[in-house]
């Protein structure tokens, strides 16, 4: 599905990149996707940055990050 919603259009340079490049992009530009929500989502309850580092980056695999 990210694939459908994703597309990559400068100039025609998409077309000549490989697709280890492409998906790279497309993971980070997820995972920025994703710090933005946090961020609203974080702005709206007031939380802070103890909240965050318990939310986020759990060792247990089970973190946002």
């Amino acid at each position: 599905m990210a694939d459908t919603l994703i597309e990559l259009n400068l100039s025609g340079r998409a077309e000549k990149t490989d697709q280890a490049q492409l998906a790279y992009v497309r993971k980070q530009f997820l995972r920025s996707c994703l710090l933005e929500w946090y961020f609203w989502d974080a702005a709206s309850r007031q939380l802070t940055w103890d909240d965050f580092d318990k939310l986020a980056f759990k060792n247990d695999g089970s973190g946002l990050l």
